[in-house]
């Protein structure tokens, strides 16, 4: 709570020391570590980020983990394992935005015309609701 509120302050170093003590106390806790990730992010320690939220990755493959080695990729310019972080995000939670915005900034990077939506996975490969079909052309 506390390395959040410093964050929210912009006090990123005293935030990542708080999230580094939570992350000490709580070494298996992912939301402690998606936490430590983002402050390493925010701090501009992208090493440092991308290694916390591949442990929490690792620990439960969870969507939040995924984004946050996806994020981290991204600011360390790896376009391929980036992608495949967040599709393994977007296929648990395909209507995830910032999951939609990562993957149309990647194709921006790219060069490539946005095909975010087209990245999303069938009703048969996820869980999640199924939106009314599209209508026959």
């Amino acid at each position: 709570m506390l390395g959040l509120n410093l964050s929210q302050l912009g006090r990123f170093k005293e935030a990542l020391a708080a999230y580094r003590k939570g992350a000490e106390l709580g070494p298996s806790n992912t939301g402690v570590l998606n936490d430590l990730s983002h402050g390493a992010s925010m701090a501009g320690l992208y090493d440092e980020a991308l290694k916390v939220a591949k442990r929490a990755s690792e620990l439960t493959g969870s969507v939040a983990a995924n984004y946050h080695v996806g994020v981290a990729l991204l600011l360390l310019d790896d376009d391929v394992r980036t992608e495949r972080y967040l599709m393994r995000a977007v296929t648990t939670r395909p209507a995830a935005m910032r999951l939609q915005m990562l993957l149309a900034l990647l194709d921006l990077r790219r060069g490539q015309p946005s095909s975010a939506s087209a990245r999303q996975p069938t009703r048969h490969q996820t869980t999640s609701r199924c939106s009314s079909p599209a209508p026959r052309s």
